[in-house]
């Protein structure tokens, strides 16, 4: 049985919806919106970057913090700028991304 199930059950900790054991997705992103922006972006858009775009595009402002599934909160990245993304340095990256996306 689940840590969760066993507080909920014994201990009578109520969680709420967005509360998912852990490996599991709380949010999905928009099918829809997601298949229409890798065909729009295929490459990454980091300036100088011409690597395949990596999975699905990534969020700017990560959903965890707020952000939305919206075309100017999204960007296509290989997989190096999604590690940087979510590195030491990600408050760095997200500003670069924005760049991106107010120039373009």
């Amino acid at each position: 049985m689940s840590t969760k199930k066993i507080l909920e059950k014994d201990v009578g900790l109520a969680f709420p919806r967005s509360v998912k054991e852990k490996g599991t997705h709380s949010r999905r992103k928009n099918p829809i919106l997601v298949k229409k922006y890798k065909d729009e972006h295929p490459m990454c858009e980091v300036p100088d970057c011409y690597t395949r775009g990596w999975k699905g595009p990534h969020h700017i402002i990560f959903r965890s913090q707020g952000g939305k599934d919206e075309k100017k909160n999204l960007i296509r990245v290989c997989s190096r700028h999604h590690e940087c993304a979510h590195g030491v340095h990600a408050a760095v990256w997200r500003e670069v991304f924005e760049g991106v996306k107010a120039d373009g």
